[in-house]
């Protein structure tokens, strides 16, 4: 290989790593490449906040849609540790440049059925999430859960993992709150995912609802925020 040639490979593979540095949990990465020029090894260093098979497909969708390449996933080796063991990032910035937040909610009827669209961002990137019911209260919070979980989905790379168990209204000491459950095989120990939010009487019940579905998976990837 020339000396341009290996100047080029350099190139790549400190652009790549620095790319994927940036994907939410991966504090570092590095690549090289075979004498052809090709993805030889990827190895990262990660958060164990996200499933490594989810910080894989990310590396490949990275690389590919920055610098047009395939990735096979045999190539790329992720190794995890507590992000509070690793003095070399900080946490708290990782999470906040990483989160996901309450956009807002549309509301429309389609034969018979009252939709639900619950739209969250990162930055300049929007995920939608949608869910139906009949036009019934309890139905409602339900179908408000579904449809934030959906996006949650899909902006966490979660497709079809997420199961909601409950929403309810309820109180605490007089005070009333809405409580939502999930299930997610990711989650420590099998358990279920609790989230919570008050619920004032001037507050739009629909919105409390998404935040206390965002509270539930907040303890289980620090990535979420209700709208600012």
């Amino acid at each position: 290989m020339s000396e341009l040639e290996n100047y080029q490979a350099a190139d790549f593979a400190q652009k790549c790593g620095a790319l994927l540095s940036k994907i939410p949990g991966v504090f570092s990465a590095n690549v090289s490449e075979d004498e052809l020029g090709d993805i030889a090894e990827i190895h990262i260093l990660a958060s164990t906040r996200r499933n490594a098979k989810q910080i894989s497909r990310d590396v490949q969708s990275a690389i590919a849609a920055a610098f047009h390449r395939e990735v096979d996933h045999r190539t790329i080796s992720i190794a995890q540790i507590d992000s509070a063991a690793y003095a070399g990032v900080d946490d708290r910035r990782m999470r906040q440049e990483a989160r996901l937040r309450y956009a807002g909610m549309n509301v429309s009827m389609r034969e018979g059925r009252r939709i639900y669209q619950v739209r969250l961002t990162r930055e300049d990137t929007e995920f939608t999430g949608e869910a139906s019911c009949p036009n019934s209260p309890h139905q409602k919070r339900r179908a408000v859960a579904e449809a934030t979980i959906r996006a949650l989905e899909s902006a966490l790379s979660l497709e079809g993992e997420l199961s909601l168990v409950a929403v309810h209204n309820t109180d605490v000491a007089g005070i009333p709150i809405i409580v939502c459950a999930i299930e997610c095989p990711e989650a420590r120990d099998g358990r279920l995912l609790i989230g919570a939010a008050h619920y004032m009487r001037n507050d739009d019940e629909a919105e409390c609802v998404v935040r206390a579905t965002l509270d539930a998976l907040n303890r289980f990837c620090g990535k979420l925020a209700v709208r600012d």
